[in-house]
């Protein structure tokens, strides 16, 4: 494990050297917000509180897609469990879900300095596959790469690392977000580790208009927020990839402050597609759902209103 963060220079872990004033160093800043398959964000934190931000941002970015999380840990799950909670993430609805996946980096990528890129294709081909089997339109990946154990003087190793997972999320269409203590970095070594992915994290830092989570027993779903023009795309994303796992889901809608007229209509004609004896639940209706289901009068044989 790498030692614990300090100020000082001597006891960084990484030293970069001046190959970080080239122009390659130079990429544009990443918004958790319009994250998308395939992309590989860096983020670089200062302290506790913004590795809690980040951490739990990265988690509400997933969940306001309807994505899979993977969370790689240093240490015990409950550490980071722990540290999502502080966040503001209450993770005991996507865990049981199977929406939120907490492993060590271990389990993930096995031994760094030996990482066999046609194994890691093949690994996170399988973890996709299975997403999308469990009901979810995609997966990420974050990590928490300060407290991984990297040979003295290895910042090529470590970069050479970074560029075949960019190569492996590229290739399968996974996003990640890889977290990285500032501290523990010199500014040449930060600058060549941010340069090894398409961006820095500096956006979508902030709550999200909704979340879509999975509840347990799938294919359920809870929706919590807002609904309207600007997330509908999310919403129609989300609804298909549940119902290819099974044609009937129930949502809970009861975390649900707001619903336009749009969005209802969304769902209606989603559901108008579905097999025989496929069929989508509306429960727990809020007072502006209900108004808005009303407003709009719809009606369709594949849509209960409990």
């Amino acid at each position: 494990m790498w030692a614990s963060p300090s100020p000082d220079r001597e006891d960084r872990l990484i030293d970069g050297d001046d190959r970080a004033a080239r122009p390659r160093s130079g990429h544009p800043p990443g918004d958790l917000g319009t994250l998308v398959s395939g992309q590989h964000l860096c983020a670089l934190y200062q302290d506790q509180d913004e590795r809690r931000q980040v951490s739990a941002a990265v988690v509400r970015g997933a969940l306001a897609a309807g994505d899979r999380v993977m969370y790689v840990v240093p240490g015990p799950p409950e550490l980071a469990l722990a540290l999502l909670e502080a966040g503001g993430i209450e993770t005991g609805r996507p865990l049981r879900g199977g929406q939120l996946l907490v492993h060590s980096f271990g389990e993930v990528y096995g031994d760094p300095p030996a990482l066999d890129l046609t194994q890691l294709v093949a690994t996170f081909r399988v973890a996709l596959s299975q997403s999308l089997a469990a009901g979810f339109p995609g997966l990420r990946i974050t990590g928490e790469m300060g407290a991984r154990a990297w040979p003295a003087g290895s910042l090529e190793q470590l970069l050479l690392w970074e560029r075949l997972v960019s190569r492996m999320l590229g290739e399968v269409g996974i996003a990640a977000i890889c977290q990285y203590d500032r501290r523990q970095l010199d500014e040449p070594a930060a600058a060549l580790i941010a340069a090894e992915h398409s961006g820095v994290v500096t956006g979508g830092l902030g709550p999200p208009l909704a979340l879509f989570i999975a509840s347990a027993p799938p294919p359920a779903l809870r929706v919590e927020g807002e609904l309207d023009l600007t997330n509908g795309e999310v919403l129609a994303r989300v609804l298909r990839a549940r119902l290819a796992a099974s044609p009937r889901l129930r949502i809970d809608l009861g975390g649900v402050t707001f619903a336009d007229v749009g969005s209802l209509r969304e769902i209606y004609q989603i559901a108008a597609g579905l097999p025989a004896g496929g069929e989508i639940t509306l429960a727990n209706a809020t007072e502006p759902v209900r108004r808005a289901l009303d407003l709009a009068g719809f009606r369709g044989r594949t849509v209960v209103i409990e």
